[in-house]
């Protein structure tokens, strides 16, 4: 699978953000607490539907926030996909694929 693009909104320490890596392998650096595994989690949460960090999803969302999403969009196989997860403070998530 390739990563085509990973846009949050609201989600973490990110307000907005927005991330088109380079095709083969791209590196994240930076220092402690900026937010790479925020990141790997974003990614994470748009392939298996949960965290791997924590099982409340409000913890996810910014704080002070009511909601967040994470879209993502990847190509396997050569067929591109489009995720979003919504995330609400209150009530269900939501999953949309394209």
């Amino acid at each position: 699978m390739n990563i085509l693009e990973l846009a949050l909104t609201r989600f973490r320490n990110y307000e907005q953000a927005h991330l088109a890596p380079c095709p083969g392998v791209n590196l994240i650096f930076g220092q402690n607490a900026q937010g790479k595994t925020n990141l790997l989690e974003a990614v994470f949460l748009c392939c298996l539907g949960r965290s791997h960090r924590t099982p409340r999803e409000r913890e996810m969302i910014r704080h002070g926030c009511d909601h967040a999403a994470v879209e993502l969009s990847c190509q396997r196989m050569g067929v591109v996909r489009r995720i979003r997860y919504n995330l609400l403070a209150e009530g269900r998530h939501r999953i949309l694929l394209d």
